[in-house]
């Protein structure tokens, strides 16, 4: 039994993985955390699941670059989806970005809320219409892992179908 399938407390009580059936191929259990050092459940991780998809890591990024792109990301945001509502809904509009996070609250469909997620160099975005994703930062753009959609691509069809006519949303130029 390898260490990431047994998990030993300071009791001395040590918990076991479930066995992997020989159907399941190339899966395997591994524990699943969450802070501090709780453990909620084993999960099933397979060749389709983010942890095993080699083509869609995402890129190891220094601090001080992710600071850079998830602030240019959200000062972009918040000036074109602000050009973009000014003409439509001059009254029923507010937008703003402080400490990292751009809320965009629209009177008739919700509050969007965008903001940095430093810890896990992620973007993350909570959409009255899709709900919540995390974004990683994958080849210049944020990509959500689950379906692959890119934040830019998310928010053109979301802000398009509110405008009701086609729109161009870039993150990041």
């Amino acid at each position: 039994m390898t260490r990431s399938d047994r998990k030993c407390f300071k009791s001395g009580f040590c918990e076991e993985a479930p066995s992997v059936l020989s159907n399941f191929g190339k899966s395997t259990y591994r524990p699943v955390w969450s802070p501090p050092s709780r453990r909620i459940g084993w999960m099933l991780f397979s060749e389709g699941n983010r942890a095993a998809d080699n083509n869609h890591i995402p890129e190891e990024i220094s601090l001080q670059h992710y600071e850079k792109i998830s602030e240019e990301t959200l000062e972009n945001l918040c000036e074109i989806i602000d050009q973009l509502l000014e003409d439509k809904y001059p009254n029923e509009f507010d937008v703003s970005l402080s400490n990292g996070v751009l809320t965009v609250q629209l009177e008739k469909h919700g509050t969007y809320v965008i903001n940095k997620q430093t810890p896990n160099r992620q973007i993350w975005l909570s959409s009255p219409t899709s709900g919540p994703k995390r974004y990683d930062c994958f080849n210049g753009h944020w990509i959500y892992y689950h379906d692959k959609t890119s934040l830019d691509d998310l928010l053109n069809r979301e802000f398009s179908d509110i405008l009701k006519q086609s729109v161009k949303i870039v993150s990041l130029s």
